[in-house]
């Protein structure tokens, strides 16, 4: 099914995207990019002390890493409600819970360009969402809500999928079969003595209980497959 298909891509790839915005380091070119941003946009780098101007250009880094994967977004948001009609609430509300992310991470990055530090555990809050970096025994529960979405996701449509792949593999190894048939009939008939030849298999194959080599019409439904 190629919406199955299309569904399950994209959940794989947002949370491989998500994993990209929020990846600790950041580099030079993209603090680069966000003071050019900045600027633009009024904010003049002189007006700021250095710690608060690499906290605006460091939230504007994520923002930029967001805005590159819009096209990912915008897919998933396209696709949430025909996953819902043809798949059922499960798929929908994890395509939902990634959004939920992605949303959570645009508006903490906003709030960490604006915060003053003065309560510790809100700002730690907010690097937590913006960044994967924290102690092994802390859970990345950003990450995890985002891996669930996969799974469940996973656990419905790969199925589908598997099946879809089995059948069509059946019915190609059964079209191909019918085409060697064909052919080969065809060969025969063009050798000296080929009608013969023909009715002899023919004869041969009916005393087996059968009708040939394969069938030399093999219904489909109502329609019928014939070899030219």
């Amino acid at each position: 099914m190629d919406l199955a298909e299309r569904v399950l891509t994209r959940v794989v790839q947002a949370r491989d995207e998500i994993a990209s915005v929020r990846f600790p380091l950041k580099e030079a070119h993209e603090f680069a990019a966000a003071d050019k941003t900045l600027e633009a946009n009024g904010f003049i780098k002189k007006g700021f002390e250095d710690a608060k101007w690499r906290k605006l250009s460091g939230a504007q880094v994520t923002l930029h890493r967001l805005n590159r994967f819009q096209e990912t977004w915008t897919a998933l948001d396209l696709l949430r409600h025909s996953a819902y009609v043809y798949f059922g609430n499960e798929v929908a509300d994890a395509i939902e819970t990634i959004q939920a992310q992605v949303r959570r991470i645009r508006i903490d990055a906003e709030l960490y360009a604006e915060d003053n530090g003065n309560d510790a555990e809100f700002s730690k809050g907010l690097m937590n969402t913006l960044s994967s970096s924290r102690p092994k025994s802390e859970v990345d529960e950003l990450a995890q809500a985002v891996d669930d979405a996969v799974k469940k996701t996973e656990a419905n449509l790969k199925p589908l999928l598997t099946e879809v792949a089995t059948i069509t593999q059946s019915e190609i190894a059964r079209v191909s079969r019918q085409l060697a048939y064909g052919v080969s009939r065809k060969l025969i008939a063009s050798l000296p003595f080929g009608a013969a030849a023909l009715e002899l298999v023919d004869y041969l194959a009916e005393r087996r209980g059968k009708q040939g080599l394969l069938p030399a019409k093999t219904k489909t439904g109502s329609a019928e497959i014939h070899i030219a």
